[in-house]
């Protein structure tokens, strides 16, 4: 028996124009959009790489065709994010793939600003930090690797070498590997901040779950309490007023001499009971059906789409479920012999449907009423008010 799940408030609308260039879907704009924010630092590597080939007057047409290539390899990887195909990978973003196309085109960018090459090596270390916080510390130091290698084997076939620029470029070599692997270093103590992060998270999980359990459920029978009964009751009402056509029956049960029980066997047969009684309910009860321990001894029943003839019948269910939920729980042989014929445990139920201008406080009151009515008249029965 469980309450209607809370919906999950929809994502912010965003202006048409960022709809078309992000997408609808909250992971496809997620994603694109961090796609977008690495892609602007690219940008500001085009503007760079132009600008200084440009001064130095070098290689126009293996910059544009540089540039050209850069353009098209991002343009592949936003349609990829764009259109959703990216999807059909284990990683939806494309991160390592994204980074290690960034490391290629840094490093091959390299002869057009050998002049200023030191800051190669920093612009690759950006584009490695960007990774760390998705991808594990052995693709991190791997995609390291693959960048360096790519740098070294660019300056060792760099057709343009400039006279004396030679121990530049073993500098660059020397720095990239210093930075590189104080990225990875990095990335490793970042890894068992996320893991530890990951470890709190879900152990915060837990703790919320078992609150909100504290607070919404009975500890002894796991039913709702009367709090979170109320709560249920009013949401069942306000359904109930939008398509009044709907059948609804509230049902408050009181366990018949429980007293007795508690008396004569004591209260750990007494808690047994409940709980037994507890399990019939949910074995007899729908899904959609509120079954909430009211107090003591006493239960509420909301039945949606059920007249009071149908929950005459499920209420006759419960009556014969409960011996065997007795047996089951031990309960049964721990409150001894009986009569021949008579039950092991009864119940008195008051009935009522749902009338127009029904409130929490009129609908509860008929109920209650009728199960007064059942107990004068001799208990082990139900009444409709």
């Amino acid at each position: 028996m469980s309450a209607d799940p809370i919906p999950n408030p929809p994502p912010p609308a965003l202006p048409l124009r960022w709809t078309a260039l992000l997408g609808t879907d909250p992971d496809m704009r997620l994603r694109v959009g961090q796609f977008l924010v690495g892609s602007a630092l690219m940008v500001t590597q085009w503007a760079f790489v132009l600008g200084v080939s440009h001064y130095e007057g070098l290689h126009g047409t293996a910059v544009g065709l540089w540039w050209l290539s850069t353009l098209v390899v991002y343009l592949v990887f936003y349609v990829l994010l764009r259109s959703g195909h990216s999807t059909r990978w284990p990683d939806p973003s494309l991160t390592q793939a994204q980074m290690l196309a960034a490391l290629a085109l840094t490093a091959t960018a390299y002869p057009f600003v050998s002049r200023v090459g030191g800051l190669v090596p920093g612009a690759m270390m950006v584009i490695l930090c960007f990774g760390m916080f998705r991808l594990s510390t052995g693709l991190v130091w791997r995609a390291g690797v693959f960048g360096w290698v790519m740098l070294a084997l660019v300056i060792a076939w760099n057709p343009w070498p400039r006279a004396g620029d030679r121990w530049l470029d073993s500098v660059v070599l020397l720095s990239t590997v210093v930075l590189f692997g104080g990225t990875g270093f990095l990335a490793e103590r970042l890894m068992r901040i996320r893991v530890r992060l990951s470890e709190q998270r879900q152990q915060l999980n837990e703790a919320l779950a078992r609150i909100e359990a504290l607070a919404h459920r009975d500890a002894l029978t796991s039913l709702f309490n009367r709090r979170f009964g109320d709560a249920l009751l009013e949401q069942a009402l306000t359904r109930q007023r939008r398509d009044p056509g709907q059948a609804l029956s509230v049902v408050l049960i009181d366990l018949d001499h429980f007293k007795r029980v508690n008396d004569q066997h004591g209260h750990a047969v007494g808690d047994a009971v409940l709980q037994a009684f507890a399990n019939a309910g949910r074995e007899t009860f729908r899904e959609g059906d509120t079954f909430v321990r009211w107090g003591g001894v006493e239960f509420l029943l909301v039945l949606s789409g059920s007249d009071p003839g149908a929950t005459h019948l499920a209420l006759a269910r419960l009556r014969a479920a409960l011996t065997p939920a007795l047996e089951a729980s031990g309960a049964l042989a721990a409150l001894g012999e009986r009569p021949e014929g008579q039950p092991a445990l009864t119940f008195s139920a008051g009935l009522t449907a749902w009338r127009a201008g029904d409130t929490v406080r009129t609908v509860l009151e008929r109920a209650d009423r009728a199960l007064y009515r059942a107990k004068d008249e001799g208990r082990d029965r139900v009444v409709v008010e």
